[in-house]
């Protein structure tokens, strides 16, 4: 205080009172929820990859049928995994594909293997169904 020339001045700051000039912790606990939550909804916003996937998924229909013809169907998007043990939480790719016949164990590892570099992406998850 003295710096600024106000050394008989005491200096009073309150934050988060109620009516009563008491502490309202239920208002400070609301405000930082808010603030925690603007984050959360900014974070999403701004990390488009997390909805989207580079290569549009319509785009290699037509390579994985030729790559792999007794394909059925197939469904392609990005998910959330959340560790039950901590807090921790990823996104990563995931693939839920049909084939009309069993695919052989090594056939699944080359299809994951050529699906992350066709789709340009670190983590995915292969998930075969008949």
């Amino acid at each position: 205080m003295a710096n600024y020339k106000l050394a008989n001045t005491k200096l009073l700051i309150r934050q988060g009172l109620n009516a009563k000039n008491d502490l309202d912790l239920s208002r400070i606990k609301a405000s930082i929820l808010e603030a925690v939550y603007q984050n959360n909804t900014a974070d999403k916003k701004s990390n488009p990859t997390y909805n989207t996937l580079d290569t549009p998924t319509h785009e290699i229909k037509e390579e994985i049928r030729s790559l792999y013809p007794q394909l059925r169907s197939y469904s392609i998007s990005n998910v959330e995994v959340h560790q039950i043990d901590t807090n921790l939480k990823d996104t990563m790719t995931m693939v839920v594909a049909s084939f009309k016949k069993p695919l052989p164990v090594p056939e699944r590892n080359r299809l994951q293997l050529w699906l992350k570099k066709r789709l340009n992406v670190d983590s995915l998850r292969l998930i075969v169904a008949n």
